[in-house]
């Protein structure tokens, strides 16, 4: 997705007595790759909301400028401030196309917890209500989102807590399931996994974070990404791997697209 661009080393160059490709590599986001990815194959153009913004960090250098709200009026750079269950009320029913939820999946936030600049007083986590949470954002998402097009990107994480793993996200599948949502697709990614001092022993494999891409209707709206050197041919639409993809393409020999399109020109 991230293509290198191309320079040209000239001969004036020293050591370069001869027209070289040199690969200059472009600097890659700093926000979230994955979600770049994710917009891109899955949701159709239109609102696009973060309901849980905090800073924004999966958002920079990404293309996409999403409406961020958010239940914590100290974080900068807010456009909307209010929990996600009173989003509806702002944003109306059925107006959003794209919704990107990525609440805090850790049970027991302390007040020194690395994780503690995620939390809000005003929405305050524990063991019993992380499920609960995501079925209040599931129910929001459901009425903010266009009832046919509409996505919904949710970031969850796999928590391991008191030695025992949660398996949230799979909750979270069941239950997204039974409100009848599309389950479209799926992106596991490795945890921060911070170390802990108190743990002399490992018990479980390391956590992992889940992207789940879920549609309120019976198929996903998205337009999917090109990909890279490929094209349909200009006089029978076949899909056709290309060195350079130009305004015209054809199938390769022994196929006879190319001539057969430039008979059909003549003729015409």
């Amino acid at each position: 997705m991230f293509e290198p661009k191309t320079a040209t080393l000239r001969p004036s160059v020293p050591f370069g007595k001869k027209r070289l490709s040199v690969a200059v590599l472009v600097r890659r986001p700093r926000g979230s790759t994955v979600l770049n990815e994710a917009l891109g194959i899955h949701c159709a153009d239109g609102l696009l909301i973060d309901i849980c913004f905090n800073r924004g960090s999966m958002w920079r250098d990404l293309a996409y400028q999403p409406l961020r709200c958010d239940i914590d009026a100290g974080l900068p750079n807010l456009d909307v401030v209010a929990d996600w269950n009173d989003l509806p009320n702002f944003v109306g029913v059925a107006h959003a196309m794209t919704i990107v939820a990525d609440p805090l999946f850790v049970t027991h936030v302390g007040k020194k917890s690395v994780w503690r600049r995620y939390a809000s007083d005003r929405n305050e986590f524990d063991a019993d209500n992380v499920i609960d949470q995501v079925a209040d954002i599931l129910r929001s998402a459901r009425a903010m989102l266009d009832p046919v097009r509409g996505t919904l990107i949710l970031k969850l994480g796999d928590q391991v807590h008191h030695s025992e793993r949660t398996f949230a996200w799979f909750e979270v599948l069941q239950l997204a399931k039974r409100q009848s949502w599309y389950l479209c697709d799926e992106r596991v990614e490795n945890g921060a996994n911070m170390a802990d001092p108190k743990r002399l022993h490992r018990r479980h494999f390391d956590s992992q974070v889940r992207w789940l891409v879920l549609h309120t209707g019976a198929r996903c709206p998205g337009p999917g990404l090109l990909l890279a050197g490929r094209a349909r041919c200009s006089y029978c639409g076949r899909v056709v791997a290309c060195e350079r993809v130009g305004k015209t393409n054809y199938c390769r020999p022994p196929r006879g697209c190319k001539y057969a399109a430039y008979r059909q020109r003549k003729n015409a």
